[in-house]
């Protein structure tokens, strides 16, 4: 929405056309809402065509089809903003979603992950703009620093990994005597007596937290989360998914990237917790690489794209390789450990 936004704010008359839905009333005020819109206008679901445009923006799978059908001489474009057939079980969703991407749409996408998969998935060729933070409200401050790791615990988005999040946190606070806070979702885990779980907090509190702990915990089974980028600009080192998803995005500057097991995340963890002069390279670390990328460097790009296939004159789309080089943090497991899901299907199938 902020992209969207940005475009309206240097003089483009911006629609926002909104998905109807059966389950929730007055969807276009709440979406106005909810996302802040000011300048740009809004009207429910998909027009059949768009006669007066310049240019028309799919921003999700199930958008892009209408797109690529609509009547109308305006640019096709599609905003990619995570790669959604991993949101589904190997199937027809996750088969249509992926085939919204060979519709011939020009595509951008946000980070460089995504430029490499769908150039090796799909043989698309996207622009990208970068993952940025808001710098006035996620910034470094004097080091008040204690203790404590900060996690993101989102259940209701499974590429979040609550599971592996929970058991690296127990594991953690056997080994040491850390804090614990987990953030993300109304409702949290219940992790024992230096655990606690604050919920849905705002901006401001986020980046305060952030400025005031060891690291922080996120993890990304496919795009990387904005998440980790404003704890880098708060100084915060960020622990994360050691997979092909990350390596594109978060430096090895100001991030640890671990095998995707609670034995290897809670390694790194423990690592930062107890290695002052690693924290201290992280945090500097980080926070000067986001120091480069204010917000406004995002919309910004997403405005050029814009304009520049309105003009017809954008230059071609460049990829970039990994930002991370190291080697992830890997610890040998001494036991076996699966999320509840996973033993719930095995007990299934040995019951069937």
């Amino acid at each position: 929405m902020a992209n969207a936004e940005a475009l309206a704010s240097v003089g483009h008359r911006v629609r926002l056309h909104v998905q109807e839905s059966r389950r929730m009333r007055n969807v276009v005020r709440k979406t106005v809402e909810w996302h802040g819109v000011q300048q740009c206008e809004t009207s429910l679901g998909w027009p059949a065509s768009l006669p007066d445009s310049d240019a028309v923006v799919a921003t999700t799978w199930f958008t892009a089809g209408p797109v690529a059908a609509m009547r109308t001489t305006a640019r096709r474009l599609y905003f990619v903003q995570d790669y959604e057939p991993l949101f589904f079980p190997a199937g027809d969703l996750a088969v249509v979603a992926g085939a919204s991407y060979d519709l011939g749409l020009k595509t951008l996408v946000i980070g460089h992950w995504l430029q490499h998969k769908l150039a090796a998935d799909h043989a698309v060729r996207a622009w990208s703009v970068p993952f940025t933070a808001d710098l006035s409200v996620y910034a470094v401050s004097e080091d008040r620093r204690r203790p404590r790791i900060v996690a993101i615990y989102q259940p209701d988005k499974p590429r979040r990994c609550s599971e592996l999040v929970c058991e690296t946190l127990r594991r953690l606070m056997d080994r040491s005597p850390v804090e614990v806070v987990t953030v993300g979702s109304e409702r949290g885990p219940s992790l024992g007596a230096r655990h606690r779980h604050l919920g849905l907090v705002s901006k401001s509190a986020l980046a305060n937290l952030y400025r005031t702990s060891y690291a922080g915990l996120c993890l990304s089974a496919s795009n990387p989360s904005r998440v980790p980028f404003e704890m880098m600009a708060c100084g915060l080192p960020v622990v994360e998914l050691g997979l092909a998803n990350n390596i594109y995005d978060l430096p090895g500057d100001g991030c640890l990237l671990a095998r995707p097991d609670p034995q290897s995340l809670t390694e790194a963890l423990v690592t930062l917790a107890e290695d002052e002069i690693m924290r201290s390279d992280l945090s500097s670390g980080g926070a000067e690489y986001m120091r480069a990328r204010p917000q406004v460097a995002e919309a910004e790009a997403f405005v050029r794209f814009i304009e520049g296939h309105i003009a017809g004159d954008i230059p071609a789309a460049r990829a970039t390789g990994p930002v991370y080089t190291g080697d992830p943090i890997v610890v040998a497991p001494t036991d076996a450990w699966s999320p509840a899901g996973q033993r719930s299907i095995i007990s299934r199938l040995t019951r069937d």
